[in-house]
């Protein structure tokens, strides 16, 4: 009928938003319909969740659609992208990502008996792991304020996570790339007092990068001195306390071999400020 039509609508990325929705984004009528299939105990790992439940119906319901759909794994390749930007509460221990990489495991595994080595009699066990991801992920937050990880809603306008979508792990690859070769750099201008504690690009990222940036970039207030009409006034430090901070960044930028580099800035060449921009080398 209409519910079941209304069931089966929608392509791989309607689906794979299902598996985050808390109701599966199923309606009552479709959540009342019965498959028999569904609850064949030789079908599934979850087939003994109790039907009359509303959690156990859903299930069963979008076991249902991930099948009718079949292309379970396109469906998993969706779900893979998107998730780490889903709303959903964890503990400090990311126990549900962790959870998640077992079932992404574990279809790889069955997906790969399946048409590699010709194991048909696997194949119902392609939809179990988007029924995982539904029981760790699956919110009542379809739209609005992002939900972080401890559950804290975040402003609208929130940023989109610094790697995301289907060229997430290649943009990492690069950044990581990136950060290395900076790191490398640092290494071998490091003196060599701190070279024999700082032996590893692992121990310069962890214990000496951090504090190094607090140093190099003080929190300092200047003050513009003088200046009217076309006259630029002089940028100067008066507190004590200031000049100290400036004087252990150039310091610590002469031992460590660090430089400003000058750039020229587009946003300057139009106005009567400064249209160069200093950038620290490594």
């Amino acid at each position: 009928g209409g519910g079941a039509q209304g069931l089966l609508r929608g392509g791989v990325r309607g689906v794979a938003e299902r598996v985050f929705l808390h109701d599966g984004g199923l309606t009552k009528n479709a959540t009342s319909l019965t498959f028999d299939g569904a609850r064949s105990s030789s079908d599934s790992r979850t087939s003994d969740i109790p039907a009359d439940t509303a959690r156990g119906s859903t299930i069963e319901r979008l076991r249902e659609l991930v099948k009718t759909n079949g292309e379970c794994d396109r469906i998993m390749t969706e779900c893979f992208s998107s998730y780490p930007s889903k709303p959903f509460r964890d503990d400090l221990f990311l126990s549900k990502p962790n959870a998640a990489y077992e079932w992404f495991f574990f279809h790889d595994a069955i997906s790969s008996k399946v048409y590699s080595s010709q194991e048909w009699e696997l194949s119902p066990y392609l939809s179990e792991s988007a029924l995982g991801l539904h029981c760790l992920f699956a919110s009542t937050t379809k739209e609005g304020p992002m939900t972080g990880w401890h559950g804290q809603e975040e402003a609208s306008d929130h940023e989109s996570p610094p790697f995301s979508g289907p060229r997430a792990d290649y943009l990492a690859s690069e950044s990581l790339k990136q950060s290395v070769a900076i790191l490398q750099s640092l290494q071998s201008s490091l003196p060599v007092n701190l070279l024999r504690s700082f032996r590893s690009l692992d121990a310069i990222a962890v214990d000496l990068s951090p504090y190094l940036i607090k140093i190099l970039i003080p929190d300092v207030k200047p003050v513009i001195v003088g200046g009217t009409g076309a006259q630029r006034g002089v940028v100067s430090i008066r507190k004590e306390s200031e000049q100290n901070m400036l004087q252990r960044a150039v310091s610590a930028m002469r031992t460590m071999g660090i430089t400003l580099e000058i750039t020229r800035s587009e946003a300057g060449q139009s106005s009567e400020l400064s249209n160069h921009a200093y950038r620290l080398e490594p």
